[in-house]
């Protein structure tokens, strides 16, 4: 999915309005916005030095799985700029060692088990865009 750059931007000025006009308004779940770095040919490590640049804030590195981040902070928002660790890290192997382990087999037993299983309905209030619109008229 491609999103116009001017739309997005656009459309960010339009949630912080909104949040700002509506104090009553939760702010969002997600407190962070996360710049992806993945590999498309052109580079991760200089694209991410760039971006962190941009921002002009401290940066701290956050390897994890096989994904490298930098994380900071823009007032309370994280931003995140993250690339897969082998477009930014180099691998060093610096020993090796032999590890002894019992072997584990698991086998069918044949018998039986009983589990409790829940029958669920899941009760609903009416759309939220018609309570929504119960909302407006009765403001107006």
């Amino acid at each position: 999915m491609s999103i116009d750059r001017a739309e997005y931007i656009a459309a960010l000025r339009k949630v912080a309005d909104i949040l700002e006009d509506n104090p009553q308004l939760r702010l969002p779940y997600q407190d962070s916005f996360t710049f992806h770095f993945l590999s498309d040919g052109s580079g991760a490590v200089p694209n991410m030095v760039e971006a962190a640049k941009c921002f002009g804030i401290d940066f701290e590195k956050r390897p994890w799985d096989n994904y490298f981040d930098l994380d900071g902070f823009v007032g309370p928002i994280k931003i995140q700029l993250s690339s897969m660790r082998d477009d930014v890290c180099k691998r060093v192997v610096t020993g090796r060692r032999e590890i002894v382990e019992p072997e584990v087999i698991y086998t069918a037993t044949g018998n039986m088990v009983t589990r409790i299983e829940e029958d669920v309905d899941w009760v609903c209030p009416d759309s939220l865009l018609a309570l929504a619109k119960e909302k407006e008229s009765s403001d107006a």
